[in-house]
């Protein structure tokens, strides 16, 4: 069997709610994240098995949103590149596009509520069971996110949930998030948990790449800071804590938000 790890390349999940477009005022927002994971080993089904050497991706994804003018939906979009190295192929390649609509629905407050719907394209790289930036297959998905705040003082709540319709042979899958952030003085820290979690499949070498059953949760710290009156900096660090065929990795991630 060749040992491959499916390698995603979310964005971080602080940096997403601290920026979301979701959350302006009407206009255009840009986001550009830069990912760097590394690791040395990975689960086959939930086997710990050391890899020949240390791996390395770098990803770019850079998104854009237009949030429509005196209504509560945005359009986005976002695509991007990757580079792995220290891999047995190693290749820049396409990462996987989203198209999507969001809904901020109104008159919650305190309580901010949006609902999400959108397609996955798959970008231009070849799916191994390892090394992998997706699962090579397009998809339709819907998810809902809501965030609370829990003191006067800038402790908030987080939380969203997802699924996803994948083509081809892939299995469906489940993904969310959640967590708290505090707020001060132009800054903000947080702590989150994701989840991804295929729904169906199988292990490493028992059959094709694309229908492997992949389990990821990571933990994950965060810390911001707003630049200015449209621009939000954000640098993350998340480590896998439990799964099933995958990478046991880190990844830093540096999120840039702008509102034009």
């Amino acid at each position: 069997m060749r040992l491959t790890v499916l390698l995603g390349c979310p964005l971080a999940l602080v940096a997403l709610e601290a920026g979301s477009p979701a959350r302006g005022a009407d206009g255009i927002a840009a986001q550009v994240a830069v990912t760097h994971a590394f690791f040395d080993e990975a689960l086959v089904g939930t086997r710990v098995v050391g890899l020949p050497r240390q791996v390395h991706q770098t990803t770019t994804a850079i998104g854009v949103s237009y949030r429509l003018p005196q209504t509560n939906f945005v359009v986005d979009g976002r695509s991007g590149f990757g580079r792995m190295t220290g891999s047995a192929e190693p290749a820049t390649e396409l990462l996987d596009s989203a198209i999507g609509l969001t809904w901020v629905v109104p008159g919650l407050a305190p309580l901010g509520l949006r609902t999400r719907v959108g397609i996955i394209l798959p970008g231009s790289y070849e799916v191994l069971e390892a090394e992998s930036f997706g699962v090579g297959a397009g998809a339709v998905e819907a998810s809902i996110a809501i965030s609370h705040p829990l003191t006067e003082h800038g402790l908030r709540a987080m939380a969203d949930l997802g699924y996803r319709l994948v083509g081809e042979d892939a299995p469906d899958r489940l993904v969310g998030s959640f967590g708290v952030a505090q707020r001060w003085i132009g800054m903000e820290a947080a702590l989150a948990y994701r989840h991804d979690h295929s729904l169906s499949g199988h292990d490493f070498g028992e059959g094709s790449p694309q229908g492997v059953r992949r389990i990821a949760g990571f933990a994950e710290i965060s810390l911001g800071r707003t630049l200015g009156t449209a621009t939000q900096a954000h640098v993350a660090v998340a480590k896998a804590i439990q799964g099933r065929n995958k990478a046991e990795k880190t990844q830093v991630s540096v999120v840039l938000d702008h509102r034009f």
